[in-house]
């Protein structure tokens, strides 16, 4: 599979975005919060091959080279652990090299902040998986999901607040690129990064209305799913939200699911949906605007989350006694 999105932007501090943490491959040229170009991949986890080949053609449709990039933007994790330190390496020898800046952002939260949601004003046309109006707002909880294996999971938890008025809609067209004939896809349709904290909820034909607040209620991990089951419902019974969202590798979580639905007086959906580079570059231009990352490249460390199968069998010979996560076999 081999997605693009394309729009047109001027030609000034550029960033590339890239994600290897999953079997989809992300790549994305941006400037400011606007995006340029995104191409995605299935690489079947051979990105060692195919990411720095991916990302010159990119660079070449739009006649720059590498030193042309103002800097870089990386999913540090978790995911896979060969997929995770591919781009992580790429990105930062590409800004030591350069002498660039390079910003690390969550895998999960990218995902997660990935998510095609848009609100419309009441009484506006709603999409085909249109949530409710409320009055007072809403909270729309996210939960990214990557198969881990062995009833385990790579996630976390996002909080999307909405406020009063507002139509909170899901589209059902939950891919990772957006068609690129799509109004979506224009530059005059695509909002500029969030202000800190926040995540633009738009208006009916308004992208760039902020009506909405993003927030992390749990700290990426890798998790089984019965006891993350466990506490997704003591945590809604506690902050009562009122939809959520699966989101990511959700094909063998059914059961997950209809779990957290029979406990809940909230909506829950699941849809699978790929992380995108235009994700990881948005909210590390949040970063960028709070100063929050490394001057220092080498001081990019991507988040393993478990230890590679060889580090498991060297401390298990050693007598190294449990492993905190057990071993990543992607």
């Amino acid at each position: 599979m081999n997605d693009t999105v394309t729009t047109t932007q001027a030609p000034a501090g550029r960033w590339l975005g890239m994600d290897t943490s999953t079997a989809c491959m992300t790549i994305a040229l941006m400037e400011g919060g606007r995006l340029i170009e995104e191409r995605t991949e299935r690489a079947e986890r051979n990105h060692s091959l195919y990411l720095n080949p991916m990302i010159d053609a990119l660079l070449e449709t739009h006649g720059m080279r590498p030193g042309d990039l103002a800097g870089f933007a990386a999913g540090l994790g978790p995911g896979s652990y060969t997929g995770v330190r591919i781009g992580v390496t790429v990105a930062k020898t590409m800004a030591w090299a350069l002498g660039r800046p390079v910003i690390g952002v969550s895998s999960l939260e990218a995902l997660a902040y990935g998510t095609p949601v848009e609100g419309q004003t009441a009484g506006s046309e709603a999409g085909p998986e249109a949530g409710r109006t409320d009055e007072a707002g809403g909270k729309l909880w996210i939960v990214p999901l990557m198969d881990a294996r062995r009833a385990q999971a790579y996630t976390g938890l996002f909080e999307l607040a909405y406020g009063p008025g507002k139509l909170l809609s899901v589209s059902s067209e939950g891919a990772s690129v957006v068609p690129a004939s799509s109004a979506a896809a224009s530059a005059a349709a695509i909002p500029a990064a969030p202000e800190p904290g926040a995540v633009r909820v738009s208006d009916a034909g308004d992208r760039s209305a902020a009506g909405g607040r993003w927030t992390r209620l749990a700290e990426d991990g890798i998790r089984r799913m019965e006891d993350w089951t466990e506490r997704l419902l003591r945590l809604a019974d506690e902050h009562r939200p009122d939809r959520i969202l699966l989101v990511g590798e959700t094909a063998g979580f059914g059961t997950f699911a209809e779990r957290l639905a029979a406990g809940l007086s909230a909506e829950v959906q699941a849809f699978g949906q790929d992380i995108r580079a235009y994700s990881i570059g948005r909210l590390a231009r949040i970063k960028e605007q709070l100063g929050d990352y490394s001057r220092d490249p080498h001081g990019i460390v991507p988040n393993y989350t478990q230890l590679a199968e060889a580090e498991v069998n060297l401390l298990a010979k050693s007598g190294g006694g449990e492993v905190p996560g057990g071993a990543d076999r992607a």
